[in-house]
C-alpha cells in the first residue's frame, strides 16, 4: 500500500480548499457594532445579474437580521434594482491582483480574491453563488 506523498496535485488542491476555507470564515477586525449579516455575490453578464436579484430577494424575505450585500461585477452600466429592498448594498468592480489577472478572467476567479475587493470594514462574509435560492433564516448559519 503506498501513501501519498506531500507533492502530489492532491494534496495542493486539499490545502488550496483548506485555506480557502480559512479566508472564508476567518475575521479581520472585530466588530461588536454591525451585527448585519454580510453576503458577497459575483453577478458578471445579465443573466448572472438576474440571478443575483433573485438571490438576494429570497435571501430578504427569509431571514429577520439585517444584511449587508457585496456584489462584485464586470458591468459598468450595472442596472441592479436594490432602492426598494431593505437591506444595505455595495458594488464593486471584478478585477484580480496582478500576479493572478493574465491567468484567469475577473469573474471566474473573483470569489478567491474577496478579500483584495472588500474593505477591511468587512469582518467577515458568506460568499453564494448568483443562482443561490435561500429557503431559511442566513442568521441560523
Amino acid at each position: 500500500m503506498s501513501r501519498r506523498r506531500r507533492g502530489t496535485p492532491l494534496f495542493g488542491h486539499m490545502m488550496a480548499v483548506f485555506f480557502f476555507l480559512i479566508l472564508l470564515f476567518s475575521t479581520r477586525a472585530d466588530n461588536d457594532n454591525n451585527n448585519s449579516i454580510e453576503i458577497a455575490v459575483v453577478a458578471c453578464g445579465k443573466a448572472r445579474v438576474e440571478e443575483a436579484m433573485v438571490s438576494t430577494r429570497s435571501a430578504i424575505l427569509s431571514t429577520t437580521e439585517p444584511l449587508t450585500f457585496h456584489i462584485v461585477h464586470d458591468d459598468q452600466n450595472l442596472i441592479f434594482d436594490f432602492t426598494t429592498l431593505p437591506a444595505t448594498f455595495h458594488f464593486y468592480p471584478a478585477q484580480l491582483p496582478e500576479p493572478y489577472a493574465h491567468l484567469f478572467a475577473p469573474c471566474v476567479a473573483q470569489r478567491l480574491f474577496l478579500h483584495d475587493v472588500l474593505p477591511e470594514s468587512v469582518p467577515k462574509v458568506l460568499y453564494v453563488d448568483a443562482d443561490t435560492i435561500f429557503l431559511d433564516d442566513v442568521a441560523r448559519l
